[in-house]
């Protein structure tokens, strides 16, 4: 299953976009680059996830 197997990824990947979101929220200057990091993290983190998920032969028993 795909919560079994990547899971952690996605969760962290959504903690860190909610994080970049509230952050902008209570917009401060110099939070800025942690904000864009914290959103284009989580974009790679959830791409990394999926093509992992992609790469996974439907097959293989769990």
């Amino acid at each position: 299953m795909a919560i079994q197997r990547f899971g952690y990824s996605i969760l962290i990947a959504a903690w860190l976009i909610i994080g970049g979101e509230t952050a902008f929220l209570e917009a401060r200057r110099e939070m800025l680059p942690v904000m864009i990091f914290a959103v284009w993290g989580a974009f790679w983190l959830t791409m990394l996830a999926w093509l992992m998920w992609e790469a996974i032969p439907n097959n293989v028993e769990t």
